[in-house]
């Protein structure tokens, strides 16, 4: 009798999460369904990114580490700016928690402002190995990309962890339909809010589009030429050939920097730009940018961008590209 009620019990609660989950789906516009595509996509393309990088030893370069660090961040996103799941959740009834919304924007907020700051690190990363790769060869370690990494991580969180540890014991419910947002009528979480966006989504975006014009300036010296002696010594023929591989190779790895630092600018502007708009202006000036239409876009494009970011690095690194399609037809 006991088993057959605890069956019981467990269809009725699977058939009530059917219907939660349905009745969501009916609600569901155009733009979430498009929202909800792009993140699933996101996870998954992300997620063999990271699969490939780790399981290809020649990929495990210190390099790497930011791409990985980078595609951890854009799951992240992903999983918590999912309108499908988000909205579910709210039929839970889970927003009435503010102790869980707390912690839910919390890791939401981390992963929001390491993304950014992770691509100005592989701009100024492919930036180094283009100026300086001699010096880039010698001094950066893995060891310095994961201590890079976890001092930006420690320091997102001690500017994150203050307001929102406070709000979280704040008697009050929150007021967005489907996302768990601080209570910004406390005194200074608006300037806090705007610093926030200042810091970790605008400021990156700015020094990312910055780095083109560094680039330009040293084109000329980068695009020299390459002295070929017009009688090499006999005897030297080894020589010869190792020098012309070593300098194809140096070719090859400074059109794949090239062709990160452009894609990367380029897909930064279109995407980021928007949504970076809009929380610059809403805090002081809500009545530039206080359109739906205008912020979901922009959202979506950022959450777009996620999405294209392993398709980006797979297309400008051959040898990203290759091990890609390699693991592609071992599984296949």
């Amino acid at each position: 009798m006991v088993a057959n009620l605890s069956s019981n019990e467990t269809v009725i609660r699977g058939l009530n999460a059917t219907h939660i989950t349905w009745s969501v789906l009916e609600n569901f516009d155009l733009g979430q369904i498009c929202t909800t595509s792009i993140c699933v996509l996101t996870i998954l393309l992300n997620g063999f990114f990271v699969t490939v990088l780790i399981l290809e030893r020649p990929l495990r370069t210190s390099f790497a580490v930011y791409l990985i660090v980078l595609a951890a961040g854009n799951i992240v996103n992903a999983c918590f700016q999912n309108p499908l799941t988000l909205a579910i959740k709210d039929r839970f009834g889970a927003l009435q928690l503010t102790i869980f919304c707390a912690i839910a924007y919390f890791v939401r907020q981390t992963a929001v402002g390491f993304v950014p700051l992770v691509h100005l690190f592989i701009g100024l990363n492919r930036l180094w190995a283009l100026l300086k790769p001699h010096s880039y060869r010698l001094r950066h370690t893995r060891r310095l990309a994961v201590t890079v990494c976890s001092v930006t991580g420690a320091c997102i969180v001690v500017f994150l962890a203050p307001p929102i540890i406070l709000d979280a014991f704040h008697p009050h419910k929150p007021f967005h339909r489907i996302f768990c947002l601080l209570n910004m009528a406390q005194p200074g979480y608006v300037e806090w809010s705007l610093a926030f966006n200042v810091i970790f989504l605008v400021m990156p975006e700015v020094l990312i589009v910055l780095l083109c014009p560094l680039l330009l300036l040293h084109r000329t010296a980068l695009r020299q030429p390459v002295q070929v002696s017009q009688a090499p010594p006999s005897g030297s023929a080894n020589k010869t050939a190792g020098t012309s591989d070593t300098g194809a190779e140096k070719r090859v790895r400074r059109k794949n920097s090239l062709r990160v630092l452009m894609l990367l600018t380029v897909s930064v502007i279109v995407c980021w730009t928007p949504v970076n708009v809009y929380y610059c202006f809403w805090t002081f000036f809500p009545s530039l940018v206080d359109n739906p239409v205008f912020y979901r876009t922009g959202n979506m494009l950022k959450i777009l961008h996620s999405m294209l970011d392993p398709l980006l690095f797979i297309a400008s690194l051959d040898d990203l590209r290759r091990a890609c399609v390699n693991r592609l037809r071992c599984w296949v």
